[in-house]
């Protein structure tokens, strides 16, 4: 049976941006959120209906307020 997959993201470590691949199974509501290692929130990229497939989704470093955040692991 197929299964939702988060690929690697490219490039990794990255500056100033990032790719994050995946594949969705089948059509269907899609949040794909970057989370700092604590599990708090640092950014959602995607909440919204996404149809079956491979996707990407690009993370420029910011935050939910457009900030710049530090070097780690997220």
């Amino acid at each position: 049976s197929a299964s939702r997959a988060l690929r690697p993201n490219i490039p990794n470590p990255f500056n100033p941006d990032t790719e994050i691949r995946f594949e969705l199974p089948s059509a269907g509501p899609t949040r794909l959120t970057v989370l700092d290692v604590a599990g708090r929130l640092i950014r959602t990229l995607i909440d919204d209906g996404m149809p079956q497939g491979n996707h990407a989704a690009v993370w420029d470093g910011r935050d939910v307020s457009g900030r710049q955040v530090g070097s780690g692991t997220y």
